[in-house]
């Protein structure tokens, strides 16, 4: 009897043992979920982008040559410059600040009171602003 008692539950922890193992999805395991954004993804800015930083709350910021992208792991909000200038470059600092390069322009992102995104312009507070310096290719930051 007892040994009976033992054959029954050796086969039915096998069957749960069994049942575990299929239950897992041997196809993903070990894949790394990857998507690919078009530019129709990110409201058809420009195909091609040029630099990808992030914040302290791990929003990511894309240097874009329609504007800077903004992407928080679901919405893309595409902020533009001033004077619809091609975004070149883009870094951060240890205080999470994203500074911009363009083509002629350089600044940084600051948010308006209503949550939204604007362009601050530092180089249009040159003494010379006839300057033109071209495309700002890198930006370094602390």
């Amino acid at each position: 009897m007892i040994t009976t008692i033992r054959l029954l539950l050796t086969i039915l922890i096998a069957l749960l043992n069994i049942c575990v193992v299929y239950s897992q999805n041997k196809h993903n395991l070990g894949v790394i979920n990857i998507n690919n954004y078009t530019p129709k993804d990110y409201n058809n800015a420009h195909p091609q982008n040029k630099g990808v930083v992030q914040d302290n709350r791990g929003i990511c910021y894309i240097a874009n040559p329609a504007g800077v992208l903004q992407f928080d792991g679901h919405n893309w909000v595409l902020t533009k410059l001033n004077n619809n200038e091609t975004v070149t470059s883009i870094a951060s600092n240890k205080s999470g600040k994203i500074f911009v390069g363009a083509t002629n322009s350089f600044g940084y992102l600051s948010s308006t009171e209503n949550g939204s995104l604007t362009y601050i312009s530092i180089s249009d507070s040159l003494v010379n602003d006839s300057i033109k310096f071209g495309d700002v290719k890198q930006i370094k930051s602390n």
